[in-house]
């Protein structure tokens, strides 16, 4: 087995020659049955037939055969690779290992511990002892014991907790409802968007979520359109295997509620849930409270969301429900976002990107023009990076050309006579803090969460116009914006807008 760096470069090697083809992937049994064809071989059709074990003597034939006809490498590292090398394990009583462990989690094949060549154990003895660690796609078991009645832990929002989130108990008082308040970094004060996971816990038998525009309400229960309900897995060792519960959120009562995971163990399988038992939950959506879907169904803003606690009644819900106390205060529970959907008649604005115009020596140079550089000739390239909720992460500017190769254009500012101003371009107001990035923005005046960029134009002098095209060769200006938006619990900034434009300039 090759690592990946190892067997592309392999791929390499043999790909160039059209006379021989793939080899086919091996299995964990050996089987030289593989190389028939880069032997020039037909080899024996396959079958679902196990490998025959490997005679030790065979394999020294078949190396003699393949070193005759593959090429040669002149990598180093492919040298040391058999058949290039001499390579016979089973004279090998102190071998190498690396690991590679699998978990299936209710019926998907996870990869949950992967080394690479660079940790194998080298030499082992006849035992060996490891200890390993799984990543974050295992499935891991929960025994986080319930929340005493009445009272409910703090929120999260898409795994970011409510104390990172401005406006809530804990955090910074603003802004309101947007991640990561006062942060210094693109991802600073981010508003919300899309389907949002409510997580937490509550010691309740059904809870309801009430939305109110301020902290002291009017409430009202959220849409039973927004409320979406989720499934919770949990191992049985009575089975054994994974199974699923089920949590919707159901009219009971006339109240649209969620039974809490408490009342589902009391109900379900009592006295048998947790370390030592037969029943355990796994991590998946173990914390969730509600999958709130805001788009289509609420304005963007803030909004003010609280729970509301309801008790089993033998199958109807108590008269009242009680508004649950933060576990350990005596502060009413509550949580604030601040929502930023996209909309339809505002799309193509949050964010926009569009290269506008490029001149060279004050002379307008179109899409795929051929333009040929003066010594006196300088740059002017318009453009646009604008958000209209005011939500603006950063933008990019680049020219890639010739093979891999790109000018960062707005690094060029930090050369004397390049700038960057703002200016009013095709509808869009000239950006008042030029950025460009978020941090920069705030330093040069926004005030927070509020940035929109607008219109701006980079001006580089003909001295530096090498700087900005280097070598003879087609350019694409390409522009990238994006907003700060967590969108569907992707904090990895969605919300995004790309533009480009290509020309050719001979300097």
């Amino acid at each position: 087995r090759l690592d990946d760096d190892l067997a592309e470069r392999l791929r390499k090697l043999l790909g160039d020659r059209p006379q021989f083809e793939r080899v086919p992937r091996p299995q964990p049994q050996p089987d030289p049955a593989i190389f028939d064809r880069l032997l020039g071989r037909a080899g024996p059709a396959p079958t679902n037939a196990p490998a025959k074990p490997v005679d030790p003597a065979r394999v020294a034939v078949l190396r003699e055969s393949l070193l005759k006809r593959l090429p040669r490498p002149a990598d180093s590292q492919l040298l040391a690779v058999w058949p290039w090398a001499p390579f016979e394990p089973w004279n090998d009583c102190t071998p190498d290992i690396a690991l590679r462990v699998t978990q299936n989690c209710a019926g998907e094949e996870r990869l949950i511990v992967n080394e690479r060549w660079w940790d194998t154990r080298w030499n082992i003895d006849t035992s060996l002892s490891v200890k390993l660690e799984a990543n974050s796609l295992a499935c891991c078991a929960q025994d986080v014991p319930d929340p005493p009645q009445d009272c409910a832990v703090p929120f999260s929002v898409c795994g970011v907790q409510s104390l990172d989130i401005g406006g809530n108990l804990g955090a910074p008082a603003t802004p309101a409802g947007y991640a990561n308040p006062g942060d210094l970094s693109v991802v600073a004060d981010a508003p919300w968007a899309g389907m949002l996971r409510i997580g937490g816990d509550v010691g309740t038998d059904y809870y309801e979520f009430e939305i109110g525009p301020t902290a002291a309400g009017p409430w009202t229960p959220v849409s039973p359109l927004s409320a979406g309900g989720f499934s919770r897995l949990y191992w049985d060792s009575t089975i054994p295997g994974f199974q699923g519960a089920a949590f919707p959120f159901q009219s009971i009562s006339g109240r649209n509620v969620c039974e809490s995971r408490a009342h589902y163990e009391a109900t379900h399988f009592p006295g048998t849930w947790g370390t030592g038992n037969p029943r355990i939950w796994l991590g998946s959506e173990f914390d969730t409270l509600m999958l709130w879907y805001t788009a289509n169904h609420y304005n963007n803003g803030k909004h003010h969301l609280r729970l509301v606690g309801y008790e089993d009644s033998g199958g109807n819900l108590s008269a009242t429900g009680k508004v649950l106390e933060v576990c350990g205060t005596q502060a009413p529970n509550a949580l604030v976002v601040h929502l930023d959907n996209r909309l339809p008649a505002t799309l193509e604005r949050e964010p926009r990107a569009d290269v506008v115009s490029v001149r060279i020596g004050g002379i307008e140079a179109g899409p795929c023009s051929n333009v040929q550089v003066r010594p006196t000739d300088g740059l002017e390239i318009d453009f646009i990076a604008y958000d209209v909720d005011a939500h603006l992460s950063e933008y990019t500017l680049a020219a890639t050309y010739g093979k891999n190769l790109a000018v960062n254009l707005l690094g060029l500012l930090a050369l004397p006579g390049v700038t960057l101003t703002g200016i009013a371009l095709d509808g869009e107001p000239a950006a008042v803090q030029v950025g460009p990035t978020y941090p920069a923005a705030l330093a040069q005046g926004a005030a927070r969460p509020v940035w929109a960029g607008g219109g701006l134009r980079l001006t580089v002098p003909a001295a530096l116009l090498k700087q900005a095209f280097p070598i003879t060769c087609c350019y694409q200006i390409e522009l990238w914006a994006l907003k700060r938006t967590i969108a569907d619990c992707d904090g990895n900034r969605p919300h995004r807008a790309f533009s480009f434009y290509s020309l050719t300039v001979n300097v």
